[in-house]
């Protein structure tokens, strides 16, 4: 599902991922642990296609992510670690353009699924609340209902 070659990616002099190589199957289960300014972030936005390595490869799900990377984000669903609004916060802004570039790849069928979705989670009440009013748990299920609502063959949770 994903494959990296020597993956590395750089800023200036500073180089944030340094060579990884990586094989994960369809149905694995993986995580990166790593203390921070590991790389950890970095690699995940590289294997989302948001974030171009300085050199290496990545395939995810046979798209080469340097010619592809759009055919990629197609095939992921992302759930931030925190739930975004638009406060203006500035790590709400950088979880909501992450988000939100993952999310313009989504699909007719996400339309289509909204509603299953929403009341699998048992968020069909709430449609028409302000996320801002929500409790914590409920955003959680928002954050996971709009990473799965498209069907994705790959889910990221950062």
């Amino acid at each position: 599902m994903i494959h990296t070659r020597d993956l590395v990616k750089e800023f200036g002099s500073f180089r944030a991922v340094d060579n990884i190589n990586l094989d994960i199957a369809k149905g694995e289960i993986f995580g990166f642990l790593g203390a921070n300014g590991a790389g950890k972030t970095t690699t995940i936005r590289m294997l989302c296609g948001l974030l171009l390595p300085s050199s290496g490869s990545i395939t995810v799900d046979g798209l080469d992510i340097a010619k592809h990377s759009e055919g990629v984000k197609h095939k992921i669903g992302y759930m931030s670690q925190k739930f975004f609004s638009v406060s203006g916060s500035e790590g709400d802004r950088e979880s909501g353009i992450l988000c939100r570039n993952i999310s313009s790849a989504i699909s007719k069928k996400a339309l289509a699924n909204i509603r299953d979705v929403m009341d699998q989670f048992g968020l069909t009440d709430i449609l028409s609340s302000s996320t801002g009013a929500l409790p914590m748990g409920y955003k959680q299920r928002l954050s996971l209902v709009a990473a799965l609502v498209h069907d994705p063959p790959l889910v990221f949770f950062g």
